[in-house]
């Protein structure tokens, strides 16, 4: 049961993935027609942008020379590094300080702040500060806790290991006080995360999520959790249980549960910082993953008062709390409001604050100089990469020309790579929405006809039949056939023209399966997948489609130019190993030289660079592929796709 259950919170996660690459909040609209139609209006709009070029004139600059030693170079970045890193030390410990006079940990921030420190200092800084001083005011309630979660007479490996975690986080907590006391940088917190995971029994409610029961039950269950847990640690927000069983909530679409959640232990979802916090950051990640399914706007409302996220302005580090691009406009649209904004739009300078900091800087003028022209180098190469939009601002010259005329701005000008991750990310949503009342071992048995299927794009049947696959070959209780039936018979087989969908599953096994049932695959579908699994460096996906790749593409970005592209040493096996693996970029390169690919010039700009940053792998491919070698570096550029 444990592994259903894994595999249908992968499923969930996966509808979790479109966070990552989703287009801006003023660009988004629910992906839930024709993705070959979606795309199109990003081809008009680049187009129109075309034919109403600025007249910015770009001039390539030759590739520097490195005139400084490369010796002098490394130390001075040391140099650098280290200063940087002492700095914050220093800076961490005057906060330390601070925080022991009294100061709140706002203010302390805004003066680390206004004193320079990076944003994933400071994020790091306030959450670690946050949760050391709630530790400090319930060291008894935490003592306690992890006393009577010592195993008498500890028998088994887990036993043992619990016995001596907890032992361990006791004697922490015994000498906090002492640390305290020092005047250093602020004790770590305790990792609340893993004590609550070995000593709170979750699988039972993992296993009633699935099993869509109501929500007073699920939060029932929630109460009879904690119910041993001091009240004092359940209703502090940094200390609390909750946090595990609020984001399996999140993960797996209950939004009326978590909201529930949230109205019966309000303090324990209090957030009166400035920041950001990990609660916080599960409730948007769930409207960006579920946002195109709402139909309860009452509970999600609720979802946000409960966590407060509407109730003042936050900051969030970019880098920590991983995008959220979709979801202030998705609640825009539904008459919910929140104001959040990256840590970067934070004033430096906030007068407000009588705290001072003082940093001193990290190289003198002549040492800033040098360094600077140590990185001339990779300022070259970041000048010469831009999206299609970048370069069209541009006026025709012979290097714009040969920039818009080449395979990397034409792949760019048709790929949105975001759109159609934003297209999958929606369909996976939709189908953990109409899954709810679905019990989980008919699911796993593909046993769906009163799943209640809404009408469905071709787009949206195929990424659909992929999702439910992918979960019936993890389960290995179906043979490959028996799922090609009951998926087909559903009307949920995967079609071969809807090739954007079925790129997003190269290299899986699902992908796999469905290519092996297919009597004909067009070849636009064929390259585009040839091009996607060769990407993943998976050979076996490749000669699959290899068949179907009868047209010339060699003025396309091809199937060589994506492993080139990613390839990685780490997976290279020696041939000597006897070891077969269905990912392998050396073999595939190999295989495709073989076959007679043809070294172009898009291949020789994407060897420019690996030369530039990663030489020991260029070493590496020309070695194997000689006619990659590259001599100078002039004729680089590229296109990014957005």
């Amino acid at each position: 049961m444990r592994k259903v259950i894994v595999i249908l919170a992968a499923l969930a996660l996966a509808a979790l993935l479109g966070y990552f690459l989703l287009p801006s909040a003023d660009k988004q609209q629910t992906a839930k027609m024709n993705v070959a139609a979606d795309v199109q209006p990003a081809q008009q709009q680049s187009t129109l942008s075309a034919q109403n070029k600025a007249t910015k004139h770009y001039v390539p600059e030759p590739f520097p020379e490195q005139t400084l030693d490369s010796e002098l170079c490394e130390n001075l970045k040391d140099l650098f590094n280290q200063h940087h890193f002492q700095n914050r030390q220093q800076l961490e410990i005057l906060a330390a300080r601070a925080l022991k006079q009294g100061h709140s940990l706002d203010d302390i921030s805004l003066a680390l702040w206004a004193a320079g420190m990076d944003e994933r200092a400071l994020y790091h800084w306030h959450n670690g500060a946050a949760a050391l001083q709630a530790t400090l005011k319930m060291r008894p309630a935490l003592k306690s806790y992890m006393q009577k979660n010592i195993p008498a007479n500890a028998q088994t490996e887990v036993e043992t290991a619990q016995a001596q975690a907890m032992a361990s986080f006791i004697e922490q907590l015994d000498e906090l006080s002492m640390q305290m006391q020092q005047d250093q940088r602020l004790p770590q917190s305790f990792p609340m995360e893993y004590l609550y995971r070995h000593t709170l029994e979750q699988k039972g409610f993992e296993e009633l999520i699935v099993s869509n029961v109501p929500a007073h039950e699920l939060v029932q269950a929630v109460k009879n959790t904690v119910y041993d847990v001091d009240s004092a640690l359940v209703n502090d927000p940094h200390l609390t249980p909750l946090k595990l069983s609020f984001a399996a909530l999140l993960m797996l679409g209950k939004t009326e549960a978590a909201a529930m959640l949230t109205e019966q232990y309000p303090q324990a979802f209090r957030n009166d910082s400035l920041f950001f916090n990990d609660i916080q950051q599960a409730v948007l990640q769930h409207i960006e993953a579920y946002g195109s399914t709402f139909t309860d706007t009452h509970a999600l409302s609720r979802l946000i008062q409960g966590t407060q996220l509407g109730s003042k302005r936050y900051y969030y580090h970019r880098l920590t709390v991983r995008p959220v691009s979709r979801a202030p406009s998705l609640l825009s649209q539904l008459g919910i409001h929140i104001d959040i904004h990256p840590l970067a739009e934070l004033p430096r300078d906030n007068g407000s604050v009588q705290l001072k900091f003082e940093a001193s800087a990290a190289l003198d003028a002549q040492q800033q100089a040098q360094l600077e022209a140590c990185s001339v180098q990779d300022k070259w190469f970041e000048e010469r990469e831009k999206p299609v939009e970048q370069w069209q601002e541009f006026a025709d010259s012979e290097f714009v020309a040969e920039v818009s005329e080449s395979p990397e701005y034409e792949y760019c000008q048709s790929h949105n790579n975001a759109d159609i991750k934003l297209f999958i990310n929606d369909t996976a949503a939709l189908l953990v929405s109409l899954a709810q009342n679905k019990p989980l071992p008919e699911l796993m048995r593909l046993e769906l006809d009163d799943l209640n299927l809404p009408p469905l794009s071709e787009q949206q049947k195929t990424a659909m039949g992929l999702f439910i696959s992918s979960m019936a070959v993890a389960d290995n209780k179906l043979t490959e056939q028996e799922i090609v039936n009951k998926l087909s018979n559903l009307g949920l087989d995967p079609s071969p023209l809807a090739h954007q969908v079925l790129a997003q599953f190269a290299g899986s096994k699902e992908l796999t399966l469905w290519l092996e049932t297919f009597s004909h695959i067009p070849e636009q579908t064929a390259f585009e997948l040839a091009n996607a699994a060769a990407a993943k460096g998976h050979i076996a996906q490749y000669k699959l489609l290899e068949p179907y790749l009868s047209f010339d593409k060699s003025e396309h970005l091809d199937p060589l130019y994506f492993a080139l592209k990613n390839y990685a040493l780490e997976r290279y096996i020696h041939p000597e190993s006897g070891t077969e693996r269905p990912v392998n970029y050396h073999r595939l390169v190999e295989y495709l030289k073989d076959k007679g690919a043809e070294i172009r010039p898009h291949h020789h700009r994407l060897m420019m660079k690996h030369r530039f940053e990663h030489p020991e792998m260029y070493q590496h491919l020309i070695n194997q592929l000689p006619e990659l070698t590259v001599s100078d570096n002039n004729g680089y550029f590229a296109v990014s796709c957005q």
